[in-house]
């Protein structure tokens, strides 16, 4: 049976956040260029707002493109995608990494070869209650199911 280890919160970090976000910002910017106001803002205002807007949406679109559905077995990672599902066996799972990412913890997976995905998947892990210092539990778990697939090969 497949195990979810990424967030249920990954739809609202993949689809929903960047549609408000970048929708959102994007009035505020055309607001503050077209809409009729007393006194207007300066110049230098307006196109610093326009520049942060298309930086920060550019960035919230990488990333939500970058993030998938995770979930586990006994064998391999079930790895998602809103348009295509792949398996990856722990054995081509290079490297486990937890990173702090601005308000939340991402984890990073570094796959050789390749997969359909690239080289590189990136989920938000479940919540879990640890201690926010040390690793995300996944980690360790991950790189168990790791090290055992490759004690069966070696």
């Amino acid at each position: 049976m497949d195990e979810r280890i990424s967030s249920s919160f990954t739809f609202f970090s993949k689809i929903i956040f960047p549609i408000v976000w970048i929708s959102g910002f994007g009035i505020v910017t055309l607001i503050m260029f077209f809409a009729p106001f007393e006194v207007a803002p300066p110049f230098v205002a307006k196109l610093t707002f326009l520049i942060i807007w298309i930086i920060s949406s550019s960035f919230v679109l990488w990333f939500a493109t970058k993030l998938k559905s995770v979930f586990m077995n006994d064998k391999s990672l079930i790895v998602k995608d809103y348009s295509k599902k792949i398996a990856i066996p722990y054995i081509k799972v290079m490297e486990v990494r937890d990173i702090h990412y601005i308000n939340q913890r991402i984890i990073k997976l570094h796959i050789h070869p390749e997969c359909d995905f690239g080289s590189t998947i990136i989920f938000i892990p479940t919540f879990k209650i640890f201690n926010p210092i040390n690793q995300h539990p996944i980690v360790a778990e991950l790189n168990q199911k790791i090290n055992h697939s490759i004690k069966k090969v070696g």
